[in-house]
């Protein structure tokens, strides 16, 4: 089937539907496309199916603001149309930020995305008690002063530098295997990977209310923001993950006592032209590397 035009878009998969997987989310959107009467274009054989090409699956459990998708069309629709049709029939949390047509010669997504961006909110419900990283006497809870809460911060934020500053990160990763097909594992194989070569950047994020420790109806949160490389085929960079991340800090004493990791965001997917990071939705456009702001 012919292709008439092609169209990338930008979707957001909210806080309530975090827990959902991959492949429920693809589905969600095929029933989508369906419902909207999207001149979707099929391939040919068989068992034909609708030519949706996704990019880097998102685990269970993460929010995102950044998942693509192109969609090839067997007539001209137009992004704004094509926009208005889908967010009419998308369930409740997935929604599509934008749209817009792109060549039919880009690459496609899964060859194209190189990087990823993460926010991590990580909760400190009451690190008052901790005595190591309890701050000046008679200081408030966390956030109150420059007590155990601005305490904390500053030593996140050498954690952050002493992370950056590592020549390498090492972690161990357990795999389950499935000998025979069973639907139990039979055995955990471990080792040992490094993720520095994937960690690009690492700061502690600044605007909506996580200069510091923000107060929340769970107590106090703090954000980091981070930048890593994905990897991918054999002798690839071993990609770094959001709960990894948060470990190697606790290795580095960023980590007090009673504080987790509360909720993670995909902010943001890059494709790398001429040396430099950009979204999938830009052309040759003069978006400056992320990695120059961390």
């Amino acid at each position: 089937m012919e292709v008439m035009e092609r169209i990338r878009a930008r979707l957001e998969k909210g806080d309530s539907i975090r827990y959902i997987s991959h492949l429920d989310y693809v589905r969600a959107i095929d029933r989508a496309v369906r419902r909207a009467g999207i001149p979707i274009a099929y391939s040919e054989g068989f068992h034909p199916h609708a030519r949706i090409a996704f990019g880097p699956a998102l685990a269970v459990g993460i929010a995102s603001v950044a998942e693509f998708a192109d969609f090839e069309l067997a007539d001209c629709l137009g992004a704004g149309e094509f926009t208005s049709r889908m967010n009419s029939v998308l369930p409740a949390g997935l929604s599509i930020l934008e749209s817009r047509s792109i060549p039919t010669d880009w690459k496609p997504l899964s060859v194209a995305i190189v990087a990823a961006s993460y926010r991590l909110v990580i909760a400190a419900p009451d690190i008052e008690g901790d005595a190591e990283w309890r701050g000046e006497r008679g200081a408030g809870r966390p956030g109150s002063g420059p007590g155990s809460g601005a305490r904390a911060l500053e030593r996140l934020e050498r954690a952050v530098r002493e992370v950056l500053e590592a020549r390498s990160l090492i972690v161990r990763r357990s795999k389950e295997r499935y000998p025979g097909g069973g639907a139990t594992g039979e055995r955990v194989e471990e080792r040992d990977v490094d993720i520095r070569p994937s960690l690009l950047g690492l700061r502690l994020a600044r605007g909506s209310g996580y200069a510091g420790y923000a107060a929340t109806a769970a107590g106090c949160c703090v954000g980091l923001d981070a930048l890593v490389r994905l990897g991918g085929g054999a002798g690839s960079v071993a990609t770094a993950r959001p709960d990894e991340i948060l470990s190697v800090l606790a290795m580095h004493g960023g980590i007090a006592r009673g504080m987790e990791l509360a909720s993670i965001t995909r902010t943001g997917l890059y494709v790398s032209r001429d040396g430099r990071l950009l979204s999938p939705m830009e052309f040759e456009g003069d978006m400056s590397s992320p990695q120059g702001t961390y």
